[in-house]
Order: C-alpha cells, then sequence, then structure tokens
C-alpha cells in the first residue's frame, strides 16, 4: 500500500505511555507493515526500526510484545490486516487500470443527445453558439450616476467625478446632497467648493476643513431666490441677465431729470 488511513486519536490512546524511542519503533514497524502487506520478518523486526543499541532493541521488543502477535511467518498486526484487507479491492482496481494506460476518463454531460437528427443531404445539423447553455450572457450595464448640478462647470464636475473614481469612492445621490450641505455650511458656492476639492486631492471634504486663505475670493453660494430671478431675467432679456455671484453686474444705473431711472446696459 502507498498510504493508509491514520487515526490520531485512536493512536494517542493506545500509545500514550510510550516513550519517543519506542513510539519511533511503532511508527516504523507500522509503516513497514503496510508498505509490505506482510508481516514482520521474526529476525527481520530490529533493522527495520535501525535498533543499533541495546535501548533501542529493548523498545522495539516492548512494541512486538504489546502491539503485534507472534505467527507462523512473522509478527503480525490484526488491526492493519483489516485495513489491508479492505483496501485489496481498490488497490487491485488501480494496478489493471494501470496497466491499460490508466483510470479511463469520465464523458461530461454536453446537455444534447449524442445522435444528432440526419438532413436530407446527409449531413448532420449544426447547433449554434448562441443555442449553448454555456454561452456568455451580456453584460450588465451600469446605473447612471447624478448628473452635473447647476451653475458648476462641466470640467469641474468631470475632474471631481476622476478624482473619486481614483480614490475608488461612489459618487451617488446622498454623496452630491452632502455636498450641496457642506458647501452651504461654507458659504460657497458648489463649483468654487469643488475646485478647492479637486485641488486638495482628498477622497472626502467638510466645511469645517476648510483654511481662512481657502475660503477668501471664494464667490458666496448663490441662493435659490437669487438663482430664480437670474434666470428669470435670462428669459425675459438675455442681455440684461445679472452674472453668477461674485461678479460685476453689466448694469449701469443713470440718474434721469424725472421721479424714475434710467437704465443703460454697459
Amino acid at each position: 500500500m502507498k498510504f493508509y488511513k491514520r487515526f490520531p486519536g485512536d493512536i494517542n490512546i493506545k500509545t500514550g505511555h510510550l516513550d519517543p524511542a519506542e513510539f519511533g519503533c511503532y511508527d516504523r514497524l507500522l509503516d513497514h507493515y503496510y508498505a509490505t502487506e506482510a508481516p514482520i520478518p521474526e529476525d527481520g523486526a530490529y533493522s527495520i526500526c535501525r535498533a543499533v543499541k541495546p535501548e533501542h532493541r529493548r523498545a522495539c521488543d516492548k512494541v512486538l510484545a504489546q502491539f503485534f502477535m507472534l505467527r507462523e511467518g512473522g509478527w503480525v498486526q490484526p488491526r492493519a490486516d483489516e485495513e489491508i484487507a479492505q483496501a485489496l479491492p481498490r488497490i487491485e482496481a488501480a494496478r489493471t487500470n494501470g496497466k491499460k494506460g490508466g483510470r479511463p476518463p469520465i464523458a461530461k454531460p454536453s446537455g444534447f443527445t449524442e445522435k444528432t437528427q440526419a438532413e436530407p443531404n446527409g449531413k448532420t445539423s449544426q447547433i449554434p453558439e448562441s443555442s449553448s447553455p454555456t454561452s456568455k450572457k451580456t453584460p450588465r450595464a451600469k446605473p447612471a450616476g447624478p448628473h452635473c448640478p447647476d451653475g458648476v462647470a462641466e470640467q469641474v464636475w468631470s475632474d471631481w467625478l476622476e478624482l473619486r473614481a481614483k480614490k475608488r469612492a461612489p459618487v451617488t445621490q446622498t454623496v452630491v446632497d452632502g455636498l450641496h450641505s457642506e458647501a452651504g455650511k461654507a458659504g460657497m458656492s458648489v463649483e468654487a467648493f469643488l475646485r478647492i476639492w479637486c485641488q486638495r486631492g482628498t477622497q472626502g471634504l467638510q466645511a469645517d476643513w476648510l483654511k481662512p486663505h481657502e475660503r477668501q475670493g471664494a464667490p458666496p453660494a448663490e441662493t435659490p431666490y437669487a438663482r430664480q430671478m437670474r434666470e428669470r431675467a435670462q428669459v425675459l432679456g438675455p442681455g440684461v441677465a445679472a452674472k453668477p455671484p461674485g461678479q460685476p453686474s453689466n448694469i449701469i444705473v443713470l440718474e434721469s431729470d424725472g421721479n424714475d431711472q434710467q437704465k443703460r446696459i454697459a
């Protein structure tokens, strides 16, 4: 036998009283017994155990007396004989297969019948690859992310999305809502807040993290009312529409002789 079952629990119980030399003899004798599938020769136990010194030979004799039985032909081990008898059919089958060139291959089920229906011209029908059960599945489309907010340049938004991708941080609607909230706390527009974020190159940014020089020169955040009025002015008169917050207006007010004021576009 090239291998045999070994039960550590049983071995520890039965050999717990043996010293290292005695346990070494036990292992060598048992390995030789399984390898040869034959009894231990009566005059060959010392050679198998490499027992040269007197104390080693005493250890070998103790193991033989406790775990083996002397019969005609040598020392036998009943438990090992049972394991060998159970393994013989498997060993014999392996030997037979080895003489034939190895274990016969196992056919894998393909999902189709072995015979195909013959066509009138004598050719067998061909099954398209698309109908095969193992054909590749169509990759699932990724959901689109949040759109660029109003008042933010496309380039700034693209740079921020690229930064988030490098940090392996998703861009969800919750993240965008938090962006608007932090920009409002800082008293800055969303675009100005994103510019500082991209310059820092960090995964996240909060209003409390901004330094005084980063807040200086940043245009104030446009309120919903101011944005509504600017959009209405663009519809009524594109040339009169006010610029985004933080930039000078294009409207110059001139005093007239009457009670009303006259407006002239610069």
